[in-house]
């Protein structure tokens, strides 16, 4: 199972800083985690002063863009799986994003013949229906005597309502 996770306080897909992590389905145990860091702020002030920056350590760790981050790392822990766990994963569960399983099939990590199967996580699949419904609700165009003519469906006990 993957997930991804953005440091910051508003759903923004630019963070500079992504963590992501492998979970063992079957454990429920973390057996990868992988940063990213898009930005250092020591290197950040020197560069806006024109200086070079005193020798530090620089967590600047990613130069790509943010939308590369996610299959990054989790392409990261699928190529150190073996040498970490001695483990092949085989099936990812893991949110709607298709970009992961695409570059992890393209890399190929565990050879040629061996493809990652998705599955797709249920909690994602609900979250963004009801995501979906409340949008759709706040666009809705109608009024309070609208809802007055709809019959009352807890009459209709077949329904399950």
């Amino acid at each position: 199972m993957c997930d991804m996770n953005e440091k910051i306080e508003s759903e923004n897909p630019h963070s500079s800083l992504m963590k992501g992590c492998i979970i063992r389905a079957r454990m429920k145990k973390v057996i990868f985690l992988g940063v990213q860091n898009k930005y250092c702020s020591i290197s950040a002030k020197a560069q806006l002063i024109s200086k070079e920056p005193n020798t530090h350590k620089c967590f600047k760790n990613w130069l790509g863009t943010s939308t590369c981050l996610e299959p990054d790392i989790i392409l990261e822990g699928f190529k150190e799986s073996v040498s970490m766990h001695n483990l092949i994963y085989s099936r990812l569960i893991g949110d709607g994003d298709s970009s992961v399983i695409k570059i992890l099939n393209m890399a190929k990590s565990y050879g040629p013949t061996l493809l990652v199967k998705k599955i797709e996580c249920k909690n994602h699949i609900l979250r963004n229906y009801i995501n979906r419904l409340k949008e759709i609700t706040s666009k809705r165009k109608s009024t309070k005597d609208h809802w007055k003519n709809l019959p009352n469906l807890t009459q209709y006990p077949k329904l399950g309502f």
